[in-house]
Parts: C-alpha cells; structure tokens; sequence
C-alpha cells in the first residue's frame, strides 16, 4: 500500500524504469526472478537494498523510485499472469495474497483482455492459501464449483459484544 501511495506524486524517469527491468523480471522458465545484485531478499541483516541500489537511486525522489517500482511490479505481473493463463488454456482468474492487495493492479489485470473473469479472494496471508487449495481440492475429486461465498464473516452470531470481552479466553 505505501510503495502504491507515493508512486501517484511520482514522475516517470527512464532511468528508474530501466533500472528495474533489471532488477525484476520473468525469465524463460516463467519464473519471476528478482536481481541479487540489488535486492537481498533473504537477508536478515534489515537493509533490502544492496548498496549498489541505493547508490543508483540516491539521486531520485522516494515518489519516482516508487512509481518506477510500482510500473515494473505491475508489468512482470501482467506478463506472468498472461503466460500462466496461456499455459492453463483458462481466461478465470482467482488470487489470493498479499500482492493482490494492490488495487491499480487488480484494476490493471481486471480491465485487460487477459480475463474473462477476475476475483480477488478476501483472505491476504496463509488462510488464502488454505482456502484455495481445498476449493482446488473439491473441484477435482467432485467436479463442481463450490457454491458463491455471499460473506466473508462465516464464524459464530455475536449477540453482545460485552459478553465477549468477559470471557477470560479472550485477549
């Protein structure tokens, strides 16, 4: 949400944007590849940028570096969204995950004519995973569609919040 946030006061620079063409990318394997020579992305140490990076990027404005990132993550999706449902024969799409967060995204995958139909599962972390999986689950064993989810709140009727906040098993 903050890289999607400062990128709309951002300027489009060349040079950004050729920067992170190298750093992300779908390569021919149609795997997204990120660059380690510019991000550690396993590293514990709590600086993501390499040193090389930040160098490139010291002269640029915090708004330009985000809409150059955001214009890239953008288009690697696209281009790996657009091989998968190729390589599927499918035009429905379903996603789950954090990176679907991202509205100018979903928009982007939603108004192209990559689709037919797009749906942004509601759960953002592991629970989508789970949910996913065993929607894919039923749909092979049984061949049916489960039914619409008409709300995402499926858990027990609370009557009175008061009642709740009693319970000793509550944090």
């Amino acid at each position: 949400g903050k890289i999607t946030a400062i990128a709309g006061a951002g300027e489009e620079k060349e040079e950004l944007e050729d920067l992170f063409k190298e750093i992300f990318y779908v390569d021919h394997l149609e795997r997204l590849i990120v660059n380690p020579k510019f991000i550690h992305m396993y590293s514990r140490a709590g600086n993501l940028w390499t040193p090389e990076f930040e160098y490139i990027c010291k002269n640029h404005h915090d708004s330009d570096i985000a809409l150059a990132l955001q214009n890239r993550f953008e288009s690697v999706l696209l281009e790996s969204i657009e091989k998968w449902l190729k390589h599927t024969n499918c035009r429905d799409l379903l996603v789950s995950g954090g990176i679907f967060a991202n509205v100018t995204l979903n928009r982007k995958i939603q108004q192209s004519s990559l689709v037919d139909s797009f749906y942004v599962a509601p759960w953002m972390s592991d629970e989508g995973t789970a949910i996913g999986s065993a929607t894919w689950i039923f749909y092979n064993d049984t061949g049916d569609k489960p039914a619409p989810l008409r709300t995402t709140f499926l858990g027990s009727q609370i009557e009175d919040i008061g009642e709740v906040r009693d319970r000793k098993s509550v944090v």
